[in-house]
C-alpha cells in the first residue's frame, strides 16, 4: 500500500477509535472498526487485513509473553509473597516507617517476580495491609502504598511492556530489561525516604505504633532462616536474566525456564502450589496470552494504517513545528503518555503511541533503549492516576477502602516520586543506558 497523505478521513478513524473506546467497547474492537472504516474511506482493501494482523503476531516475542505469564502465575500461587515479606521486614522494617517501607521492597521484589503490578496489588495488599492497620497505619495509606509500588515490577525484569516495546521498536529484550534496573532501584529509594517522612501524618495515635524490627534484628538467626527462604525466589530473576546476558539462552527460552523453575519452586520448595491448581493456572495464562496477541495483532493493523496515512509524520512535523529544542520534546512526549495513561491499559498505549513516536525520536536522535525505558516508566505512572488508576480500583476492592481515599496517599508518591525519576531517567541517558551497555555492548544497545 503506498503513503497516502493525512487527511479528513484519518481524523475520521482516530476520533472514532476514541468514540468507541469512551462507549466501553473492547480494545481490540475499536483497532478493527476504527482500521478498516480508515481503509473503506480512503478507498483502500481491507482484505490486506489479515495479512497484517497475521505478520504482527507471527514472532517469538509473544511465545516469551505466554511463557512469562504463566510463569508469574505459578510463582503468585506458589506461596513466595509470605517468604518474601518476612525477609524484606527483617532488613527494612527497623526504619522509621518500617511496615509500609517493607510493603514498598516488597513490590519491588514480587512484581519483578511475577511481572504484574495488579498480581503484586492482590497478594500483598491482604497480607500486608491488616498488619500495618494494627500497628497504626491509616488503612487507606497503607493500601495507597502499595497502590503506588505496584507497577514497580515492570522496571525490573522480566518485563511484559518491554517484550511488547521491543517487539514494536525492534529493540533488544536483553537491552531493554537492563534500561529500568536503576531507574527501579532509584523509585523504591525515594518511596522509602518519601515514606518515612510523611508516614507521622497518616498514623492512628490510638494504636499500637513504633516499628516492627529493630536494626539489630537483621543479624540474628531468624533473619537467616528468612533469607534462606527467600533465596530460591530471589534466585528466579538472577537465574533467567543471568542466563540471558550469558547468553546460555534467548528470551524466549528463558520464559519457558522459567515456567519449569517456577513449577519445581512451586510444588517442591514453597509448597504453596497444588498439582489440581495447575489446568486452571494454565488456562488463565493461556487466556490472558490470548487477549495480548489479540490486542497486538488488531493494534499493529490500526497502527500500520496510521503510519499509512502519514499520522506519524504529522505527530512529528506538529511537535517540530512547536519547538525543535530536544529538552521542550521530551516534556511533550512526557506529558502526552502521563495523559494517556489516565483513560488506557499500558499495552494499549504502548501499541498506539510507539511506532508513532518512533520518527519523532529518530529526529531528536534519541536512543530507542533510553526512549523505552521512558515510555515504560510513564505506562507505569498511569496505572496509579485516576480516573484509570487499575492498581487503585484493585486495591480498593482488596482492602475494602473507598477509592477517593486512596488518590491522596497514592499521589503523593507519584508526584514526590515517580514523577522526579521519571525526569532523572528522560535526560540522563546514562541512568538506563549504562547497565545495558556493560552487559550486551554498545552495538546491541544502539550507541554508536
Amino acid at each position: 500500500m503506498t503513503e497516502i497523505a493525512f487527511g479528513w478521513q484519518v481524523a475520521v478513524g482516530i476520533s472514532l477509535f476514541f468514540v468507541l473506546l469512551v462507549v466501553g467497547l473492547e480494545v481490540m474492537w475499536c483497532f478493527v472498526f476504527s482500521g478498516a472504516a480508515t481503509f473503506l474511506l480512503l478507498g483502500l482493501d481491507v482484505a490486506s487485513m489479515p495479512r497484517v494482523v497475521y505478520h504482527a503476531i507471527d514472532t517469538e516475542v509473544l511465545m516469551a509473553v505466554a511463557y512469562f505469564l504463566l510463569a508469574g502465575a505459578l510463582m503468585s500461587e506458589g506461596g513466595i509473597a509470605e517468604k518474601l515479606i518476612s525477609w524484606v521486614n527483617d532488613l527494612v522494617g527497623w526504619i522509621r516507617g518500617g511496615l509500609p517501607a517493607v510493603a514498598i521492597m516488597s513490590s519491588l521484589f514480587f512484581g519483578a517476580l511475577t511481572g504484574s503490578g495488579l498480581t503484586s496489588v492482590a497478594a500483598l495488599t491482604p497480607i500486608l495491609v491488616p498488619r500495618m492497620e494494627d500497628y497504626g497505619y491509616r488503612k487507606e495509606y497503607s493500601t495507597g502504598v502499595i497502590c503506588a509500588s505496584a507497577f514497580m515490577g515492570h522496571l525490573i525484569p522480566p518485563s511484559i511492556p518491554f517484550l511488547v516495546y521491543g517487539l514494536l521498536a525492534d529493540q533488544s529484550i536483553a537491552a531493554l530489561f537492563a534500561s529500568t534496573i536503576i531507574p527501579g532501584c532509584l523509585l523504591a529509594g525515594a518511596y522509602v525516604i518519601i515514606n518515612a517522612v510523611a508516614v507521622k501524618h497518616w498514623m492512628i495515635p490510638a494504636k499500637i505504633t513504633g516499628d516492627v524490627t529493630k536494626f539489630s534484628n537483621i543479624f540474628t538467626r531468624t533473619t537467616a532462616q528468612h533469607t534462606w527462604a527467600a533465596i530460591p525466589a530471589l534466585l528466579f530473576p538472577i537465574i533467567i536474566i543471568g542466563g540471558i546476558y550469558l547468553g546460555a539462552f534467548t528470551p524466549t527460552e528463558a520464559a519457558a525456564v522459567s515456567c519449569i523453575y517456577a513449577l519445581v519452586i512451586g510444588l517442591f520448595v514453597y509448597k504453596g502450589l497444588k498439582v489440581g491448581n495447575l489446568p486452571r493456572l494454565i488456562f488463565e495464562a493461556a487466556g490472558s496470552t490470548g487477549m495480548i496477541i489479540i490486542l497486538v495483532g488488531t493494534g499493529m493493523f490500526f497502527s500500520r494504517v496510521m503510519l499509512k496515512v502519514g499520522v506519524a509524520e504529522a505527530l512529528t512535523s506538529g511537535v517540530l513545528s512547536i519547538s525543535s529544542n530536544p529538552v521542550v520534546i521530551l516534556i511533550m512526549i512526557n506529558l502526552l503518555l502521563l495523559f494517556l495513561g489516565m483513560f488506557m491499559e499500558t499495552l494499549c498505549i504502548l501499541i498506539i503511541v510507539v511506532p508513532l513516536l518512533l520518527p519523532l525520536f529518530d529526529q531528536i536522535g534519541m536512543n530507542l533503549v533510553h526512549a523505552g525505558a521512558m515510555v515504560v516508566l510513564n505506562c507505569g505512572i498511569g496505572m496509579v492516576t485516576p480516573p484509570f488508576a487499575a492498581t487503585l480500583f484493585l486495591g480498593a476492592r482488596v482492602s475494602n477502602v473507598q477509592l477517593h481515599r486512596l488518590i491522596k496517599p497514592a499521589l503523593l508518591f507519584i508526584a514526590l516520586g515517580a514523577i522526579p525519576v521519571l525526569l532523572l531517567t528522560t535526560y540522563i541517558p546514562q541512568l538506563s543506558l549504562w547497565l545495558p551497555t556493560l552487559l550486551v555492548g554498545e552495538k546491541i544497545v544502539g550507541l554508536p
